[in-house]
């Protein structure tokens, strides 16, 4: 899958955390709604092989028991899963389901968040350090062995995210290669996975990871040709003689763990060729104390994460219930419906004939309605087709003068291009200061004297109980109290195909 959401730009945790929570996760309908919530419209279909020929050359199916994404060149499909492939268009017709899913591609600039700009900073300044450091002193072997040792890090880094749910792409690739692929992947999951092994709550890979942190760091702290490595890597061919014990009494092989043997053994030769510089009493304490330092980060670091992990699955659990439709239409059609004299009075925007009606119940000094306004007038914006929007504030004929003059401008801009005022909202929210306001539009006349009809607005708000801005309706129906008001994204597609609301309206 991680190749269909990297040609879409698409974030790939934020994609399996919403995919995940879908309360039909893993389904069809679960995939195409969690990119219709990201932005990436598109429409699912069930298709007979017959008909293939007439799709566009861009499509996403299921290949292999795996969501895929096509690009079909002629009689040729390169197929985007978490590998690429160039297959026939007739063998990815004889894998592939009759489900199709036609997208919109969204153009879309990846951005690198300040935490992962933050570890990426750490890690290439630790690596340069590293390199600059065996680079001053210059021997090959001891520069081969500080590849190795950064090598190994870099294996077990891939391990511990497979560990806590993480695709590796790196490690796919490797045990994905040759025939047996299915066969090796799961022979890497289950040694890296594995529970048999299991000491202070870590597992085997962890001390991997332990062990080639400290001895990268090492060369820094004590002669880099020392006897002490020695005795490190020898020590480490107890985890060799563990590793290739399991995988025989597994009856598995798992290529991950036969690279780091390799690199365990290519050190331990190197170190015993190499290295006979003698030793001191206060090398082997900052031997003993580096290892044990980098054990309690990575031990803190993999409870953390696991905490995080137990949390996040959770949630995800939550959610599931939480985004059921059946149990949201409950809700909102629990509450007696609210009828308006005229629910295209005041500010009225979109279809005047949409099957769906939202209200919005505002009120410019309220905090939280800046949230709202946003939100609706992105489901505006998205379906301008099919919903309509009427934005009610609450103001009467007592509310001080320069709420008076705000409402006057409202109403100004919007006689003059109804799709200003929704900027102007938007301006407002973020300013609060009708002086700037006024300068966008000085040729609008504003009279806060005109504005009876708002005020009789306000008073039905007020008779109907609508006083606790901001209040969201849909056709009538208010907004569950229980849902948090952004959710409406997740069922806003429900509610535009279901028969009994539309109805309502």
């Amino acid at each position: 899958m991680n190749g269909v959401l990297e040609n879409l730009n698409l974030n790939s945790s934020e994609f399996q955390f919403q995919f995940q929570s879908h309360p039909n996760y893993s389904s069809a309908l679960a995939f195409s709604d969690t990119l219709n919530f990201l932005g990436v419209k598109n429409d699912a279909y069930e298709l007979e092989k017959e008909y293939w020929e007439e799709l566009p050359e861009e499509f996403i199916t299921i290949y292999k028991g795996n969501f895929a994404l096509v690009h079909r060149n002629g009689s040729q499909a390169k197929i985007f899963t978490d590998k690429e492939e160039l297959v026939s268009f007739d063998t990815l017709k004889e894998n592939a389901k009759d489900f199709v899913l036609l997208f919109e591609k969204k153009n879309v600039e990846k951005t690198v968040k300040p935490n992962s700009l933050l570890y990426l900073v750490i890690l290439f300044s630790t690596l340069a350090i590293l390199l600059i450091n065996t680079f001053l002193n210059w021997k090959v072997w001891s520069f081969l062995f500080q590849m190795l040792s950064l090598s190994g890090v870099y294996l077990f880094y891939e391990i511990f995210k497979e560990k806590f749910g993480s695709d590796s792409v790196v490690l796919q690739s490797f045990c994905g290669m040759g025939a047996k692929q299915q066969s090796s992947e799961d022979a890497c999951k289950k040694i890296i996975q594995s529970k048999d092994f299991k000491l202070f709550d870590m597992k085997f890979s962890d001390f991997g990871f332990v062990y080639f942190i400290a001895i990268s760091i090492l060369p820094l702290l004590i002669s880099k040709e020392s006897i002490v490595f020695l005795g490190i890597t020898s020590l480490s061919l107890f985890s060799v003689i563990y590793s290739v014990y399991y995988q025989i009494s597994q009856k598995i092989f798992c290529k991950v763990c036969g690279l780091v043997i390799g690199i365990l053994l290519a050190q331990f030769a190197i170190a015993y060729f190499s290295f006979r510089e003698d030793f001191s009493i206060l090398e082997l304490l900052v031997t003993l104390f580096s290892f044990l330092i980098v054990l309690f980060l990575i031990h803190y670091i993999s409870k953390t994460i696991e905490e995080k992990e137990k949390y996040r699955k959770e949630n995800i659990k939550n959610l599931r219930f939480k985004r059921n439709y059946e149990l949201f239409k409950r809700e909102l059609l629990d509450k007696e419906k609210v009828i308006f004299k005229d629910p295209k009075a005041g500010f009225f925007f979109g279809n005047e004939n949409a099957k769906i009606h939202i209200t919005l119940i505002s009120n410019p000094y309220c905090g939280y309605c800046k949230d709202a306004h946003h939100l609706i007038e992105k489901i505006i914006e998205n379906h301008n087709e099919s919903i309509s929007l009427q934005i009610r504030f609450n103001i009467t004929e007592n509310e001080h003068e320069e709420y008076k003059n705000l409402i006057s401008l409202f109403d100004a801009t919007y006689k003059n291009n109804a799709s200003d005022l929704l900027k102007l909202i938007r301006y407002w929210y973020e300013e609060r200061k009708l002086e700037k306001l006024q300068k966008l539009y000085p040729h609008l006349q504003t009279s806060s004297e005109n504005l009876k009809a708002y005020y009789e607005i306000g008073e039905e708000n007020a008779e109907k109980q609508l006083n606790f801005t901001p209040i969201i309706l849909i056709n009538g129906y208010q907004f569950p109290d229980k849902y948090d008001r952004k959710d409406i994204n997740y069922f806003i597609d429900d509610i535009l195909e279901d028969e009994e609301i539309i109805n309502e309206a």
